[in-house]
């Protein structure tokens, strides 16, 4: 079940917001009264999600990975809580020197920053899942364009996963989104990212 304070804190919120896809575990040892809640609570979320769905035993559908993806911007801005009248700080959609483009925000209990790779940028998994692991960073999601063709990357706190996906998305472009608590050097995450690109 889902605790009362925990659903109100906004690092919660902002992790269940940019996710693509959102289900329930374990309806094993769940009542209907806690599914009806998290159904009524997750068909509710914006952006709407691509897949909302409920599993037992882990045994997710790797296809529910290949849904469309959520605009990253409309993703960070609504995780962040943005509106016009906000006062935390946005940085615009940003093209960066090296093709990419780089989207931060950050509210006043997170620190988010998401990217889109341009075509051709093609990653080394081991690289990539090996700096995942290494960054002090809790909350990190992406789909990659990789020597060994497209994967899902996901790591929340410790616990880190990757899956071959069976289809190239419809966007183009390799994309990671990475949320955190304490302020984090963008720049130098994104050389790291940089240095994962096979050559």
């Amino acid at each position: 079940s889902l605790d009362f304070q925990q659903r109100n804190m906004t690092w919660f919120e902002d992790q269940i917001k940019m996710a693509d896809v959102l289900v329930a575990t374990k309806i094993d040892c769940a009542d209907s009264d806690h599914l009806e809640a998290f159904f009524s609570y997750a068909e509710a979320m914006q952006p709407e999600k691509s897949k909302v769905g409920a599993i037992s035993e882990g045994e997710m559908p790797w296809h529910w990975l290949d849904y469309p993806r959520i605009d990253l911007n409309a993703a960070v801005q609504v995780a962040s809580g943005h509106d016009h009248h906000s006062h935390d700080a946005e940085k615009p959609l940003e093209s960066r020197q090296n093709g990419v483009q780089r989207l931060q925000s950050q509210t006043e209990y997170a620190h988010s920053c998401g990217w889109i790779f341009t075509t051709g940028q093609v990653f080394d998994l081991e690289k990539l899942v090996a700096l995942v692991k290494a960054l002090d960073i809790p909350r990190i999601k992406g789909i990659f364009e990789t020597t060994s063709g497209w994967h899902t990357v996901n790591k929340m706190r410790v616990t880190i996963s990757s899956g071959l996906m069976e289809q190239a998305p419809e966007e183009p472009g390799s994309r990671v989104e990475m949320i955190h608590t304490e302020a984090v050097d963008w720049d130098q995450v994104e050389a790291a990212l940089m240095g994962c690109l096979a050559h």
